[in-house]
């Protein structure tokens, strides 16, 4: 059999191993995410196609592996029919449920219009009854909430029904139930804590917190502009000192909006989480400002830029004892909107296939608006983006030819059809997370590699 270089390899610069006096790169597979270090003579036998200078064995490895495939392969329908046989195959049914229209902050960047409206009793039953029909018409072994806003928390006795309701459900049909939460963090008490992990059975929790102090308090500050940084703060810190006396098992995760305005603020915060002992406690990481149907993307960085300052907070993380999440999972499903079942609904019953959606007022009487779960007879039966995958093969998006599509899954098909490029930091830094995983295997900083890493 004829075999080629697979086209969805990453390959980091060369680099000069003193160990063995070897110059060598390191490759990783999205295929197959799997990482291997060649001597530099070895990966251009594999570049130039001369497999018969390769040992029996090593190519039978990387045939495993998927960077060795056949010459016939179309890679590109292989990787797009793995994404709809997961979608075909998934058991998993996720929703998204915002329970409050409300937030207490006034984030620039946000893309919501806020009003004091929350889901009502009426909706909350129908949300119910919407559920158990899916779980009715296929078989899934997994109910998956998502709990979104405004401010979630701030409809916290809405959130307490609900769940118990769900969970309960997911029993009746034999399904596992998995929750997460993703918060601004400043109504998260430790009680209000303990309720969510023990009782609303929720798992992970993320809190959103855009650098130190000053940073911070510049844009995540609340409607009347009072600052949240410290009351955030000291219930992360409370939360995550208590994380070992529960019942249940919970990830904390921190993430960082960066732009322009508060890039500076990264490194500070990262020092605050070490000195409160949180480094090995929670999971942290950064996301680029994007636009929300607004333009706070302006004022965010290139995506070279933002790859080369996440290499530099990874390294600083690692120096500082965080966990580090290096590499990218396998992507079939790139989101919920490609999903047949999964939802999105609002305080106000309307329900959407897409989490940027709600409470963004351009989106407003759009084909974006699938339908109200209190009145079924005002039903839009498409759903946005769900060709995703095939305007992917019919070359309307780069995914067609990026390496990177079977761990981005495409990134987000919004972003894409409304004419941004979403495309992962990963796309543009992996190569140096390779070498930056080299350097922590040896827990050592060898000259020629951190020369190449910075």
């Amino acid at each position: 059999m004829k075999l080629k270089l697979s086209k969805y390899i990453i390959v980091s610069e060369p680099f000069y191993d003193g160990l063995d006096n070897k110059e060598k790169v390191v490759c990783f597979s999205t295929r197959f995410q799997n990482i291997y270090t060649f001597e530099i003579e070895t990966y251009n036998f594999l570049c130039n196609g001369e497999l018969n200078l390769l040992t029996k064995d090593l190519i039978k490895e990387l045939i495993a592996a998927e960077i060795l495939i056949p010459d016939s392969e179309d890679e590109l329908n292989t990787i797009i029919n793995r994404s709809n046989a997961a979608l075909n195959d998934n058991k998993s049914l996720y929703y998204v449920i915002q329970p409050s229209a409300q937030c207490q902050l006034g984030c620039g960047y946000c893309g919501q219009t806020h009003r004091d409206a929350k889901i009502d009793d009426s909706i909350q039953q129908k949300i119910l009854e919407r559920i158990e029909e899916k779980l009715k018409k296929r078989k899934y072994n997994e109910l998956s909430i998502g709990w979104f806003g405004g401010e979630p928390l701030s409809a916290f006795s809405s959130m307490r029904r609900l769940s118990n309701e769900l969970i309960l459900l997911s029993k009746k049909y034999n399904c596992n139930y998995t929750a997460k939460v993703i918060t601004n963090g400043l109504a998260l008490t430790l009680d209000k804590f303990k309720v969510i992990v023990n009782e609303l059975k929720i798992s992970n929790i993320e809190i959103t917190i855009d650098g130190s102090d000053k940073y911070h308090d510049e844009r995540r500050h609340t409607k009347n502009g009072s600052p949240t940084f410290n009351q955030i703060f000291k219930n992360l810190i409370s939360i995550s000192n208590s994380i070992e006396n529960l019942n249940g098992s919970v990830n904390i995760s921190v993430r960082c909006n960066v732009d322009r305005r508060n890039v500076d603020g990264v490194s500070d915060l990262l020092i605050i989480l070490k000195e409160q002992k949180l480094q090995d406690k929670i999971n942290f990481y950064c996301a680029p400002i994007h636009s929300w149907g607004n333009d706070a993307h302006k004022l965010s960085f290139t995506h070279q830029e933002y790859g080369d300052l996440e290499i530099n907070w990874l390294m600083q993380m690692q120096k500082l004892g965080f966990r580090l999440n290096l590499f990218p999972n396998s992507k079939p499903i790139v989101c919920m909107t490609v999903e047949k079942d999964s939802e999105v609904i609002d305080a106000y019953g309307n329900y959407f296939s897409c989490t940027e959606i709600p409470y963004v007022d351009i989106y407003n009487n759009t084909e974006h608006v699938l339908g109200n779960v209190l009145n079924q007879s005002k039903k839009n039966t498409y759903r946005s983006y769900t060709n995703f995958h095939n305007d992917i093969i019919d070359d309307k998006f780069d995914c067609n030819k990026c390496p990177m599509l079977p761990v981005c899954g495409g990134s987000c098909p919004k972003q894409w059809y409304e004419g941004n490029i979403p495309c992962p930091s990963n796309k543009f830094n992996l190569g140096k997370k390779l070498l930056l995983h080299q350097l922590i295997l040896r827990n050592e900083i060898i000259e020629e590699l951190k020369k190449t890493v910075f």
